[in-house]
């Protein structure tokens, strides 16, 4: 066997299909890493803002931050680092829609037909992954309740629950 009296490195923390994994699975270095690229995001709309159009705002704040943030959200969403970045969309409606920074963002994102990436994760995590994956970890009575709780919530922003 090739692997016979070899020794393997231990490491803490890996990254793998674009999402860093630490050896105990908090997510912590993944968020660490998502931060700067999510500030560098925010940038470049503040930059971009007096030259360009809401429709272009919004593309560029797709293209740019929305894409970092929603990529693996189902698995570092429920970290308790998470927070971090679920300010950082906030942070970036209001720089686009000229809001004071302790604005309520509810109503801008509904305004920008925006799903909020709260509402996001919880859409994503609601039943999605148990079908995909064929996971039964959450019964058909349970994920019904959750699209029943969150269908207003969901429907307010332009999104249709099934």
């Amino acid at each position: 066997m090739p692997h016979i009296n070899k020794t393997t490195a231990t490491v803490k923390s890996i990254k793998f299909l674009g999402l860093t994994i630490d050896t105990i699975l908090n997510w912590k270095h993944h968020i660490s890493d998502l931060k700067p690229r999510l500030n560098k995001a925010c940038f470049a709309i503040t930059s971009i803002k007096p030259f360009m159009s809401l429709a272009v705002l919004k593309s560029t704040y797709y293209s740019y931050a929305h894409s970092i943030m929603s990529y693996g959200l189902t698995f570092w969403g429920n970290s308790t680092d998470s927070d971090d970045i679920f300010k950082i969309p906030k942070r970036i409606i209001r720089i686009i829609t000229n809001s004071n920074k302790n604005a309520s963002c509810r109503e801008l994102f509904k305004k920008l037909n925006i799903l909020p990436l709260q509402s996001q994760y919880i859409q994503g995590d609601s039943g999605g992954i148990c079908t995909t994956l064929g996971n039964d970890s959450m019964s058909d009575s349970k994920q019904k309740k959750v699209h029943m709780n969150m269908g207003p919530i969901l429907n307010g922003y332009g999104v249709t629950t099934v």
